[in-house]
């Protein structure tokens, strides 16, 4: 697993986090996951380094002949 690391800053929050780095939210929980040792409190701590892990994109194939023309 990928992973990121976060120094918290006054202010943020799991959610705010999620939305940060993931643009969802409701994400949050796989940051909290991979902190088992940080209390899960709001706001989070300043100063506190957080590990993010990062998610990976599934790789989608692109068939050229589905492009239009100008794409191809």
């Amino acid at each position: 697993m990928s992973a990121l690391q976060h120094r918290v800053v006054h202010g943020d929050r799991w959610d705010s986090l999620a939305w940060h780095y993931y643009g969802d939210p409701y994400g949050f929980q796989r940051i909290i996951d991979a902190n088992p040792v940080v209390p899960i409190c709001q706001p989070l701590v300043a100063g506190t380094v957080l590990v993010i892990p990062v998610i990976e994109r599934e790789q989608v194939a692109i068939n050229p002949e589905d492009l239009p023309p100008w794409k191809r």
